[in-house]
């Protein structure tokens, strides 16, 4: 009897592997949807699942500390392939260990501790970017989380799928000037850093960035893919944030908050037929 189930296990087993590896793919992205756990048990249970899950694996990945980003990092340095993260949930901190020597070039070590971090905020900014570097082209959805004193840099990298960011005292780019050389008349405008683009939510609570600023960028930034646009942490400050969305979406500038105020208060007394 067990002669029997070898010989069908076998065999099925053979059927499976006959399957072309794309479907294998799309089965395993799925597989790995729920956080990793049913595609990690999938490439233990043969070495034909282990090969054909490797391209699935760092998927989806968050990191929320600086040290557990340099360890994933070292890991890619130490046994190289091609990263292809899509979803990122991304936070910094300061970086209290010793730095790894594949990374000793972007941290400017400090000469009385040989070894640390002279520059912390700038150390986890580049850190950053290192990442971005390596996934930048197969991310689809990114979310950025800010940590007080470690500030973000200005989105380089072009992210070519991106489809969804939210951003927390993210400046997203450099402002125009400095971002592109200024374009030969007649020629076409640079491309968007995100041109699939479709959902950005920033939210702002530093006051070295405003809405303003985000509004200026955002045409070098998306393109017209772009459908959802959330703004979190607008204050009465911004007066001027509704006439520039209008016209950016090409519509009539909004009536000031006091008119519309008179005007819904002056429809409240009037008299009924």
């Amino acid at each position: 009897m067990d002669i029997y189930v070898v010989a069908f296990l076998r065999s099925m087993v053979a059927r499976l592997e006959r399957i072309p590896p794309e479907i294998w793919q799309e089965i395993l992205s799925y597989a790995c949807s729920d956080g990793g756990a049913t595609g990690r048990a999938l490439s233990r249970t043969s070495r034909y699942f282990h090969d054909q899950s490797i391209d699935c694996t760092f998927h989806s990945l968050e990191f929320r500390s600086t040290t557990t980003l340099i360890r994933f990092l070292v890991s890619l340095h130490a046994y190289p392939r091609e990263c292809k993260l899509r979803h990122l949930l991304l936070g910094q901190s300061h970086h209290t260990d010793n730095v790894p020597r594949a990374f000793q070039s972007l941290a400017g070590m400090s000469t009385h501790r040989p070894g640390m971090v002279a520059d912390q905020p700038a150390f986890c900014a580049d850190i950053a970017q290192s990442l971005f570097y390596l996934a930048a082209d197969y991310m689809r959805t990114l979310y950025m989380v800010h940590t007080p004193g470690i500030p973000f840099r200005p989105f380089a990298q072009t992210f070519p799928k991106l489809r969804e960011l939210s951003v927390w005292n993210h400046p997203l780019i450099a402002p125009p000037g400095r971002l592109y050389p200024p374009a030969p008349s007649g020629g076409p405008p640079p491309q968007p850093l995100c041109p699939s683009l479709r959902r950005l939510h920033v939210i702002l609570t530093d006051t070295d960035i405003t809405f303003r600023h985000i509004l200026a960028r955002l045409p070098a930034f998306a393109s017209s893919s772009l459908t959802h646009l959330r703004l979190s942490g607008v204050t009465y400050t911004e007066t001027a944030l509704p006439a520039k969305l209008a016209e950016m979406l090409g519509l009539p500038a909004p009536l000031p908050l006091r008119e519309r105020l008179r005007l819904s208060s002056a429809a409240v007394c009037l008299p009924s037929d």
